[in-house]
């Protein structure tokens, strides 16, 4: 165990000695299955996380995830574009019917999924502003 203490940590000078990878040496390959839009979305918040050195590959799969809900969303949104929020259908009776585009309810249901997805991954500024305070709260319990 050397550069050990007897307490189990490392020296000061040891433990500068090990330095984390930089960004452009971290490879992270985006898992198969995804569109290209969800690829697009995959690499932006994967670079970002590595560039703000808080990417782990704990954040995989729920990348992964958020990407897909991202390429979901987008086709919900074209969708609710090229046919508008109300649409005509017929009944099985023949009837002409108006009623809401389906794909509103969708987008919706998508963008709350999306939404709770990246509080749990702490992506939004005050997520991260508010896991901070939790861990400081924590360590001043303990300091008392």
């Amino acid at each position: 165990m050397s550069g050990n203490t007897a307490s189990g940590r490392l020296s000061k000078a040891k433990a500068q000695q090990i330095k984390p990878p930089q960004p452009d040496q971290i490879k992270v390959i985006p898992p198969t299955g995804l569109t290209k839009k969800a690829k697009e979305y995959w690499h932006g918040l994967i670079t970002s996380l590595i560039q703000r050195k808080i990417y782990d590959s704990d954040y995989d799969f729920p990348v992964s995830r958020l990407a897909e809900l991202f390429d979901l969303w987008l086709k919900a949104k074209k969708e609710l574009k090229q046919r508008g929020l109300i649409i005509e259908a017929v009944t099985d009776r023949g009837a002409l019917v108006i009623r809401e585009n389906p794909a509103m309810k969708i987008s919706i249901s998508l963008n709350k999924e999306i939404k709770d997805l990246e509080r749990k991954m702490g992506l939004t500024p005050l997520d991260r502003i508010g896991s901070k305070k939790t861990v400081g709260d924590v360590r001043n319990d303990f300091k008392q």
